[in-house]
This record gives C-alpha cells, sequence and structure tokens, in this order.
C-alpha cells in the first residue's frame, strides 16, 4: 500500500481535501451521458403518444445521481491505487476547502439512497421490472472503479458505459412511458452507447501512460496507435446508425439534424496521431464531452422538429 493510500485510508480522519468542489467531483461535463439518452428515449415516447413528465424528471434525476455518485468513486479509488494524487492535497487543519476523501462514501451512499427511493417510486407507477435495471445500474456504478479488479481496470469500462449510460438509459427513456421498447428506441440506444463508449475510450487512450502501472484498459491491452484507430472507427459507427434511421424511416429525418456533430467526433483520433501533442491529449477529454452534448442537443432537437411537423 503506497503512502498517499495508507493515510487517505486512515478511520475517521479527513486527510486529504479535493483541490476543486463537489460540483467538479461530480464531474458535469460528463452528464450527458444520462441527460441526453433518457430525454431522447423520453421524446421518442412522446412521438408515439405517450408521455408524463413527472415520469421523465423522476428517472432523469435517479439515474443522473447514480452517474454522478460513479463519477465521485471513480476519483475516491483512484487515488487511494495512487493515481491523481496532483488533484488532492494534505488537510493541514487550516482553511480547508473543498471535499474531504474520506467523506465521499458518505455524500455517494446518500445520493444513491436518494436514488434507489425514487427507483422504487418509479417501480410502483411503472412496473417491478424498473427495480432489476436499476440494481444493475447501481452496482456496475459502483463496481466500476471499486476493488483490485474492478470493472474498469479489467478492461470493461467501455461496454460497462455502452450498457448503462447508453442503452440502458434510452431503453428506460422510452419503456418507463410507454411499458414497451421498439426499433427506433433501440437503434437510438445503440447510438447513445456508442457515443458514451467514445467519451470513455478517449479518456483511457489519454491516460494510457498513467494506467499502464494501475490497470489494463482497452488502450493499455492494445497500445496507443491500434486503440487510436479503434476510436477513428468508433467516431464513425454512431453516424451510420444515424443514417440508416433515417433512411428507413424508423424515426423522423430532422434526426439528421444532428450530422454536424460528426466533425467534432473526427476531432478525437486526430489528437493522439501524428503531430498530436500532450496538450491536445489532455484537453481532449473536454472535446469528447462537448461531442456528446452537441450531437445530444441536435439529436433531440430533431426529434422535437419532427413531432412539431408531424
Amino acid at each position: 500500500m503506497s503512502n498517499y493510500e495508507h493515510q487517505a485510508s486512515l478511520s475517521g480522519k479527513d486527510n486529504y481535501i479535493y483541490k476543486g468542489t463537489w460540483l467538479q467531483l461530480g464531474r458535469p461535463l460528463t452528464w450527458s451521458g444520462t441527460i441526453a439518452p433518457v430525454l431522447a428515449g423520453s421524446i421518442l415516447a412522446a412521438g408515439d403518444g405517450a408521455f408524463r413528465v413527472d415520469i421523465m424528471l423522476a428517472l432523469l434525476t435517479a439515474t443522473l445521481l447514480i452517474q454522478i455518485s460513479a463519477n465521485m468513486l471513480n476519483d475516491y479509488f483512484d487515488f487511494k491505487g495512487g493515481q491523481d494524487r496532483e488533484r488532492w492535497r494534505e488537510a493541514t487543519g487550516k482553511g480547508k476547502e473543498g471535499p474531504a476523501h474520506s467523506r465521499i462514501p458518505i455524500v455517494v451512499s446518500i445520493l444513491l439512497t436518494v436514488s434507489v427511493a425514487i427507483g422504487l417510486s418509479l417501480a410502483f407507477s411503472v412496473g417491478w421490472w424498473v427495480i432489476i435495471v436499476g440494481t444493475a445500474g447501481i452496482t456496475a456504478a459502483i463496481f466500476y472503479s471499486a476493488g483490485s479488479r474492478s470493472l474498469a481496470s479489467l478492461g470493461f469500462g467501455e461496454c460497462t458505459a455502452f450498457l448503462f449510460l447508453g442503452v440502458a438509459t434510452t431503453l428506460l427513456g422510452y419503456a418507463v412511458q410507454t411499458g414497451s421498447i421498439n426499433y427506433a428506441a433501440a437503434a437510438t440506444a445503440v447510438i447513445f452507447g456508442l457515443l458514451i463508449s467514445m467519451m470513455i475510450l478517449t479518456n483511457n487512450v489519454r491516460d494510457i501512460k498513467k494506467d499502464e502501472q494501475h490497470r489494463r484498459t482497452i488502450a493499455v491491452r492494445l497500445g496507443k496507435k491500434r486503440v487510436t484507430r479503434t476510436l477513428s472507427i468508433l467516431a464513425v459507427l454512431p453516424y451510420i446508425v444515424l443514417l440508416w434511421m433515417a433512411i428507413s424511416n424508423a424515426a423522423t429525418p430532422f434526426i439528421l439534424l444532428a450530422l454536424p456533430a460528426v466533425f467534432l467526433a473526427f476531432k478525437l483520433p486526430r489528437a493522439f496521431g501524428h503531430g498530436g501533442t500532450r496538450e491536445k491529449e489532455i484537453a481532449v477529454m473536454k472535446q469528447a464531452a462537448l461531442h456528446h452534448w452537441s450531437f445530444g442537443f441536435l439529436f433531440i432537437t430533431g426529434l422535437l422538429v419532427g413531432i412539431v411537423v408531424h
């Protein structure tokens, strides 16, 4: 156990303080990973004549709390494992600012408790299956980072995000409104699964050197050159599905409003390609988040325009 890990784990003492705020620990730039798919699924349901705003807001709140919890636990366990030490400072007892490392599990427990309470209320309204999906989501959020063999350390980070921050959230957005799943919702779920996987992979490519001694991510396993090619392929796939949805009339053609976001997608692998600098690699995560937000906003706008025009 490293000295940092030992001191951070001392019971009853706030030995290390995060240099930022609780809001920053929640990583708001990544929240589109929950917000966009839930809204997209809900609006698809509205287009099919089934929509309750209270159910949408309840689902959005519950899923967002789970994602925030996962983000906080990621920083918590990274520090315990000896990573990202620059984000923390030793508490001196004078002028303490920022969240204490030892308090993160407490805050996360509160957030997850609220999420569970909301999930139970949804289950009474729409069906018991919500409990199963919610339990799986919370389990994934915890074990994404927890333990010496966490999902992220074993290279399942992208797959976990695909399932729970893409597919599950989109399908939940649709299913809690309609009680079913259709072709358009499934295709949309795949799109958002690919988008969030791209964001996670971008982060892991950037952190290859940092992760080599701590976890075996896909980026570490494949190496920078091959994984950058994988990222290039992943950048195109959501737009292929998008075009296919429009051409096959699975959804309104106005979803093609999201196409311009592809130019942001192409910037991600370029940051790691020939001529890329470390500065570009450090900044690329913000670009990945911007791409997700942009695609989500344009896609949802297209769905809404389709409803209005129809």
